[in-house]
């Protein structure tokens, strides 16, 4: 006897520091939160999700680690990172996309973050606008 697969909501997976919930998906979206602690690519094989959220970087990850286990996964989604301000995110978008060229990957800057990955955000972001 065949199954019906019924379309479902998108799956994000939203990757947080320790216990705290990483960025919120957009409404609409089924979220399951995870911290990056628990977070590998045989992980992300099993919950399969359409979308992946994180915070671009605090002090667990950043972008670059997150990306490299969806690669390993073989994820085919949408990778988006989550930061509040950066000098110029286009230039990040381009290291990351040239490192992982078949990663679907995105900013969403400016954005809110939360209140583990702002200290972490505001100390980096201090040095790199002391540098630019």
């Amino acid at each position: 006897m065949a199954t019906l697969k019924l379309p479902l909501d998108p799956l994000v997976l939203s990757i947080g520091i320790g216990r705290e919930n990483g960025p919120d998906p957009e409404s609409g979206e089924t979220a399951l939160f995870l911290g990056y602690n628990l977070v590998d690519a045989e992980q992300i094989r099993r919950v399969e999700p359409d979308k992946v959220l994180s915070w671009l970087f605090c002090s667990a990850y950043d972008a670059y680690d997150v990306a490299h286990a969806l690669v390993e996964a073989g994820f085919r989604g949408s990778y988006r990172a989550v930061a509040e301000r950066l000098p110029d995110s286009e230039s990040v978008a381009r290291e990351i996309r040239g490192c992982f060229p078949g990663l679907d990957f995105g900013l969403i800057c400016p954005a809110p973050v939360s209140e583990k990955a702002a200290l972490y955000h505001h100390k980096i972001a201090d040095v790199v606008l002391a540098v630019v």
